[in-house]
């Protein structure tokens, strides 16, 4: 695992020289585990010149796999150090602002309900946090996952949802396939690239018959949930409407998330408690909540 560490800190500090000053090594024997490590799998991780060090494609993805690992086993060291300390002090949170309008509001307020000794404070916004200089603790981020400084852990996966109210769906034509999506009326949000062509992740644009349109997911979710039609959204906007019945699911075999939700920190060599008691706190919500989802007929 130490050359994996060795690997992570490299993408994430940029160099050579700043991975080994983060690792307190010497940055021959950081380049040495790098390059063990490369010669093992039988393939170049990084793209070296003279002035930058980047991860190439296969890199990339094998650090987004890696990186959990490494950081799952440090926050298990530091939880054996440090289990008898209590979860307590001040607790910043940033994520977008969808979200905390949604669900995840619920579960910061459960965490606040069950360790009264942590002061919470959630902070939405549209824009990218800079985690370390604005003094945030967690950052949650939707997406795909881009090399930083930041720990991430994968929540849930996220993307696009075809759905439509049952009011829309007793009357309307038949919906078995994506082909059959032109025969319906469609509710369009025209500030995303969409347009008049929803991409269902099949490699294929389909032609679609706008009812509706508007920059706003939230008026656009009302449109669905007034029978209007059938609408391509991102699932945070549309969830707790399947979960409780009011919308419907649509070819959930064929539309498939191409996205991620993380939630994200600072490394630390000793993550605090009320971190790691956070970020574990998201994780079983999340995987109830996609428990829940699956069970939905």
């Amino acid at each position: 695992m130490e050359a994996q560490r060795a690997f992570v800190a490299v993408v994430r500090e940029g160099s050579f020289t700043a991975a080994a000053a983060h690792l307190n090594l010497p940055k021959s024997t950081v380049s040495r585990r790098v390059a063990s490590l490369e010669q093992q799998l039988g393939v170049s991780l990084l793209a070296r010149t003279t002035r930058t060090v980047r991860p190439t494609d296969l890199g990339l993805a094998y650090f987004e796999r890696v990186q959990v690992l490494v950081g799952n086993l440090d926050e298990a060291n530091a939880s054996v150090a440090e289990q008898h300390t209590a979860i307590s002090g001040a607790l910043r949170v940033t994520a977008p602002s969808a979200l905390g309008h949604f669900y995840l509001s619920e579960m910061v307020l459960a965490f606040a309900e069950q360790h009264p000794a942590v002061h919470v404070t959630l902070h939405l916004t549209d824009r990218v946090v800079s985690v370390v200089e604005e003094g945030f603790d967690v950052a949650i981020r939707a997406g795909k996952l881009e090399p930083s400084s930041l720990i991430a852990r994968r929540l849930a996966d996220a993307g696009p949802v075809l759905c439509a109210s049952p009011a829309y769906l007793a009357t309307a034509a038949a919906l078995d396939s994506m082909s059959q999506i032109s025969d319906h009326d469609c509710l369009v949000n025209d500030q995303v690239a969409w347009g008049a062509r929803w991409d269902f992740g099949d490699g294929h644009a389909h032609r679609i018959r706008p009812r509706f349109s508007s920059n706003s997911w939230e008026v656009l979710r009302e449109a669905a949930l007034a029978g209007l039609g059938v609408a391509l959204m991102p699932d945070v906007h549309v969830s707790q409407e399947i979960l409780a019945g009011r919308l419907v699911r649509l070819l959930p075999d064929q539309v498939k998330p191409t996205d991620g939700l993380w939630v994200m920190y600072t490394p630390h060599r000793y993550l605090s408690p009320k971190v790691r008691a956070f970020v574990d706190h998201l994780v079983r919500a999340f995987a109830t909540q996609s428990t829940a989802t699956r069970a939905m007929p």
